[in-house]
C-alpha cells in the first residue's frame, strides 16, 4: 500500500508542476518522461537489484571512510574535543565537524578540477540528459554540476551565458542549485549519522529529476541557446595544484563559517519561537509544521504513524535550513526511532538547498555573475525554491516504489 503511495505521489507532483507552469502547451513531455525515466532507471539499478545494493553501500563506506581523514586536520588544531574516539566525553561538536569536513572536501574537489576529472564526469553526465531530455547545453551542464557542488558554485560553469539565458534557462539553473545540496555539506550529514549511500542516491536522482519539474513549470517555447558551451572553472584558476588546494580550502571555510553563522542564528530563533509557544501553552514550532506539511509528507510512502514525524522534517528544512532538519533526523537515525522505511525517504526528501534562506543565497550569487538578471532572480526565486523543494520530494517517491 505504501509503494502505490508513493506512485500516486510521483503523479500529484507532476500534476502541481504542470498546473504551476507558465505555458502548458509548451510543456515537453518528452524532457518530462525521461527525467523520471532516468530517476527510476538509476533507482532500480541501485535499490532494487542485490548488486547495486551492495556496490553503493561500499562507495557509502568509503566516501565515510574518506572523510574520516577530515579529522586529522581537525585534532591537529583543536585537540582532542575535535577527536571522534572522544566524543563519548566531549560530545558532538557540531562547529569542529564542520568546518574540517567542508574545507577538506572544497580543497580536494579544487584539486581534482586543476586535474580535470570533475569536468569529464560532469559533461558526460550533461551529454546523457541533454540527449535523452532534449535539454540545453546550458542547462544540462549546470545540473550536473549540481550533484558536486554548490548552488552558487555550479552556476559558474556557465558563467558567461547567464546573461544571455532565457528566463526558461535561468530556472532550470536556479532549480538545480535547490533541489541538491553540494559534496562538501553532504560530508557533514554522513558525520551525523546520516545513511551516506542514500545521500549519494539522492544527490543523483535530484539532477534529472529537478531539471524535469524546471522544464514542466517554465518551458522555453522555441531554442536560441548554444549547443555547445565552453564551461569555465568554478574553483579559480589555480596556478598549480598546490594553489588549487589553497584556494579551494579557502573557498571552504568560508561556506563553513557562513553555515556555522547561520545555524547558530536559527537554532537560536527557533529556541526563542518555542519558549514563546510554551509560555503560552501552545505547543512548539515543530508540531505546526508537521500540521502544515502533512500532505506532502503522506505522498512519498512513508509509514501512517511517521507521516507527522517526517512532515516536521520537512517543515524545518524549508523554514529554516536542511542543516537543522537532518540534524534532528540524525538523532532519530542513532536512536533506532524510525523505521528504515521513513529513514530512507527522508534522507532522499530532505536533500536538497530549497529553503527561504537560499532564495537570498541565490539572488546574491547570481547577482554576482550577471548583475543584469539579478531582477529575473529575484523574481523567480520562491517559484523555484518550491519547485525544487518538489524535486526532492519526487525523488523521495521514486526512492520509495523501491524499499
Amino acid at each position: 500500500m505504501e509503494r502505490f503511495i508513493s506512485a500516486f505521489g510521483i503523479l500529484v507532483i507532476l500534476g502541481i508542476a504542470w498546473l504551476w507552469s507558465t505555458d502548458r502547451r509548451s510543456i515537453s513531455w518528452r524532457t518530462v518522461a525521461w527525467g523520471v525515466g532516468l530517476q527510476l532507471i538509476l533507482a532500480t539499478l541501485v535499490i532494487a537489484f542485490p548488486f547495486g545494493v551492495e556496490v553503493f553501500q561500499r562507495i557509502g563506506d568509503g566516501v565515510s571512510w574518506f572523510l574520516g581523514f577530515a579529522n586529522a586536520g581537525a585534532v591537529f588544531l583543536f585537540g582532542d574535543i575535535a577527536s571522534v574516539e572522544k566524543r563519548s566525553v566531549f560530545g558532538f561538536q557540531f562547529a569542529l565537524t564542520i568546518m574540517p569536513i567542508i574545507v577538506f572536501f572544497s580543497a580536494f574537489i579544487a584539486a581534482l578540477y586543476h586535474f580535470g576529472i570533475v569536468q569529464r564526469v560532469v559533461r558526460g553526465m550533461a551529454w546523457v540528459m541533454q540527449r535523452t531530455m532534449k535539454t540545453s547545453a546550458i542547462e544540462s551542464l549546470s545540473a550536473a554540476a549540481n550533484v558536486f557542488l554548490g548552488q552558487t558554485e555550479a552556476p559558474l560553469i556557465v558563467r558567461h551565458y547567464i546573461g544571455s539565458a532565457s528566463t526558461s534557462e535561468l530556472f532550470a539553473l536556479m532549480v538545480g542549485g535547490f533541489a541538491t545540496i553540494a559534496g562538501s555539506t553532504m560530508g557533514v550529514y554522513i558525520a551525523m549519522g546520516i545513511p551516506a549511500n542514500y545521500l549519494i542516491i539522492a544527490s543523483l536522482l535530484a539532477a534529472p529529476g529537478g531539471l524535469a519539474l524546471a522544464k514542466m513549470a517554465m518551458p522555453m517555447a522555441a531554442r536560441h541557446e548554444p549547443s555547445v558551451v565552453q564551461e569555465t572553472d568554478p574553483t579559480g584558476q589555480g596556478a598549480n595544484v598546490i594553489d588549487a588546494i589553497a584556494r579551494g580550502a579557502l573557498d571552504g571555510f568560508k561556506i563553513s563559517v557562513n553555515v556555522i553563522v547561520v545555524l547558530l542564528a536559527f537554532k537560536s530563533l527557533v529556541a526563542l519561537t518555542d519558549a514563546t509557544l510554551a509560555l503560552a501553552s501552545l505547543g512548539s514550532l515543530d508540531t505546526y509544521l508537521g500540521y502544515a506539511f502533512y500532505p506532502l509528507a503522506w505522498l512519498t510512502g512513508v509509514p501512517q504513524h511517521e507521516v507527522q514525524t517526517f512532515a516536521s522534517l520537512l517543515g524545518v528544512k524549508i523554514s529554516q535550513t536542511e542543516f537543522l532538519a537532518y540534524e534532528k533526523l540524525s538523532v532519530m537515525v542513532n536512536s533506532g526511532a524510525l523505521s528504515q522505511r521513513t529513514v530512507t525517504i527522508a534522507t532522499v526528501g530532505l536533500c536538497g538547498f530549497a529553503n527561504i534562506l537560499s532564495i537570498g543565497i541565490q539572488i546574491g550569487g547570481f547577482g554576482i555573475m550577471a548583475p543584469e538578471r539579478r531582477g529575473d532572480v529575484a523574481r523567480l526565486g520562491f517559484k523555484a525554491m518550491c519547485i525544487g523543494a518538489l524535486a526532492n520530494l519526487l525523488a523521495a517517491c521514486v526512492v520509495g516504489l523501491f524499499v
